[in-house]
C-alpha cells in the first residue's frame, strides 16, 4: 500500500530523456556543450540566438510538459547559461539568468498549481518589496541609475523567493537528482570552452598576484571562477555516486580535474575554496556508505597522484611560480574595508535597515558605491535584523529539508549544492542566478531509493 501510494505521488516525476546515462550520451552531451562554448566564443551573436532560442524552448517546455524533473532541470539549465550570456556579449539583459528564474518559477507554479507549504519565501518576498518605499526615503536618489540599483537588488532576492516556492510543490525521485546534475554541467562546459579558445587566440598571458581575465576569457574571474568550479563540484559528485557507465565515469572524471585547473588559473581564489568546501560536505556524508566511502579513497588517491606528477608541476610552470604566491597569500581581500564600512550604516538602521539597493549610496561607499560583496551585509544593512531573520529562515528551511532527506545520496547532494550557495553568498553576493536554483534544490520532495547504475528498483517501480 505504502509504495503504490508513493508510486501515484511520484506520476509526474518520470525521468527525462537526456541525457542518456551511457558512455555515448554522457559524452555527446559534454562534447557538444564544449562545442558550443568554442562557436561562441569565436562569434558571439551565436550567445545571443541560442539564449533566444533556449528561453522559448523552456517556456514552453514548462507550460506544455507535465514533468517536474523536467521542469526543474530546464530552470536550472537556464540559470547556468547567465555567465556565458554575459561574457559572451550576447544581446540579452544584464540580469537576464535571474529573471528567467523568476519568471519560469512563476510559470511551474502557476502550471503545476503547487507551491512550497511554507510561508517563509513569502515573508521575505514582502520584505523586499516594503523596502522600496523605504530606500525612496532614506536616499535622495540620484535619477534612473538609484532605480537601477533598486531593480538589481531586487530580482535577485526575487528569483529566490519564487524558486524555493515553485520547487517546494515539486516531488521528484532520488535518482531523478543525477539528470538535474547532468544538465547542469552543461552550461559549464561552454563557459570551459569559451576560456579555452581564449587561451589560445588571446594576448600573451601574464600572471600576477590578483585575479587573471586573461584565463577567465576576458571576464570577471569571480563569475567564471565560480562557474567553473561549481561544474568540477558536479563532475566529482556524478562520479562517486556510481550514476553514469564506465567509460562516462572516466569523462567526467577527466572533466573535473580541467575545472579544477582552469578554476585555479583564474586566481580567483573563491571558486576553488567553494568547490573544495563543498565537495568535502558530499564525500563526508557519501563516507557512511562503505561503497562509496571506496569510491572516495579511489578519488582521492587519483588525485593525489594527478596533482603530484601533472597538475602542481603544470600550474607552477605555467605560470612561472605565481600560483603558489596567490594562493598562499592570507591577506583579506579589499571586501573587509568594504564590509567595516558598511556596517556603520547598519548601526544608524538596525531594524528595518536603509531600503533595497540604498547601502551603495550611505556610509563610506556613497562616493564611490561600491557594489556588495556579502549578500549577508547587504540583507542586514538593507532589511535590517527583520529581513536578516526572514532571509536566514530562507536559506535554513532548504538546509534542513536537506538534512531530512531519508536517501543518503540525495541528502549529500542538496547538502552540498545548499552549501555551495551559502558559502557563494558570503563571498560573491547575488552576481548570478545559479544560487538561487540550488537553495530552491533543497525545497524539493525527493522520495523513494537511490538506484545506482546497473542496478534495478525491483518491484517498487518507483520512477
Amino acid at each position: 500500500m505504502l509504495i503504490r501510494s508513493m508510486n501515484s505521488e511520484l506520476t509526474s516525476t518520470d525521468e527525462p530523456p537526456f541525457p542518456s546515462h551511457g558512455t555515448l550520451g554522457v559524452c555527446s552531451w559534454l562534447l557538444g556543450h564544449l562545442a558550443l562554448g568554442v562557436l561562441i566564443s569565436l562569434d558571439g551573436r551565436l550567445a545571443t540566438l541560442h539564449g533566444a532560442l533556449l528561453v522559448v524552448s523552456v517556456a514552453g517546455l514548462i507550460i506544455y510538459n507535465r514533468s517536474a524533473v523536467l521542469s526543474v532541470a530546464a530552470i536550472a539549465y537556464v540559470a547556468s547559461f547567465d555567465v556565458i550570456w554575459r561574457m559572451s556579449g550576447a544581446a540579452m539583459p544584464w540580469e537576464a539568468g535571474k529573471y528567467c528564474v523568476l519568471i519560469f518559477s512563476i510559470l511551474l507554479a502557476f502550471r503545476s498549481g503547487k507551491i512550497g507549504r511554507t510561508l517563509v519565501p513569502f515573508l521575505y518576498v514582502a520584505v523586499i518589496v516594503l523596502s522600496v518605499p523605504l530606500a525612496l526615503t532614506t536616499v535622495e536618489a540620484p535619477g534612473f541609475k538609484f532605480f537601477g540599483t533598486i531593480r538589481f537588488n531586487m530580482i535577485g532576492p526575487l528569483s529566490l523567493c519564487a524558486c524555493a516556492i515553485a520547487f517546494g510543490g515539486q516531488v521528484i525521485s532520488s535518482r531523478s537528482l543525477n539528470y538535474i546534475l547532468l544538465t547542469m554541467i552543461g552550461p559549464v562546459l561552454v563557459v570551459s570552452g569559451v576560456v579555452f579558445v581564449g587561451v589560445l587566440t588571446g594576448p600573451e598571458i601574464r600572471f600576477i598576484s590578483e585575479s587573471n581575465f586573461d584565463m577567465s576569457g576576458g571576464f570577471g574571474p569571480n563569475q567564471v571562477a565560480s562557474s567553473l568550479g561549481l561544474g568540477a563540484l558536479i563532475a566529482l559528485i556524478l562520479f562517486q555516486i556510481n550514476c553514469v557507465s564506465r567509460g562516462a565515469e572516466f569523462a567526467l572524471l577527466s572533466v573535473f580535474f580541467v575545472l579544477v585547473t582552469q578554476t585555479i588559473l583564474t586566481f580567483s581564489r573563491g571558486g576553488i575554496y567553494l568547490a573544495a568546501i563543498s565537495g568535502f560536505v558530499s564525500v563526508a556524508l557519501l563516507a557512511l556508505n562503505p561503497v562509496y566511502l571506496i569510491r572516495s579513497v579511489l578519488v582521492g588517491f587519483v588525485g593525489l597522484l594527478v596533482s603530484m606528477f601533472f597538475l602542481v608541476p603544470f600550474l607552477m610552470s605555467f605560470t612561472d611560480g605565481m600560483v603558489s604566491v596567490r594562493f598562499g597569500d592570507s591577506t583579506p581581500a579589499t571586501r573587509v574595508d568594504v564590509v567595516r564600512n558598511e556596517l556603520s550604516v547598519f548601526v544608524e538602521h538596525p531594524f528595518f535597515g536603509v531600503g533595497v539597493g540604498a547601502s551603495r549610496y550611505l556610509g563610506e561607499n556613497a562616493n564611490f558605491v561600491q557594489m556588495n560583496h556579502t549578500e549577508y551585509i547587504r540583507v542586514i544593512i538593507e532589511h535590517g535584523l527583520v529581513g536578516f531573520v526572514i532571509f536566514t529562515l530562507v536559506l535554513g528551511r532548504a538546509v534542513v529539508k536537506s538534512i531530512l532527506v531519508g536517501e543518503l545520496v540525495s541528502r549529500a547532494i542538496l547538502l552540498a549544492l545548499v552549501t555551495w550557495s551559502l558559502f557563494y553568498f558570503l563571498i560573491y553576493g547575488f552576481r548570478t542566478a545559479i544560487p538561487a536554483v540550488l537553495i530552491a534544490l533543497g525545497y524539493l520532495s525527493v522520495r523513494g531509493p537511490y538506484v545506482a547504475m546497473g542496478q534495478s528498483l525491483g518491484t517498487t517501480n518507483i520512477k
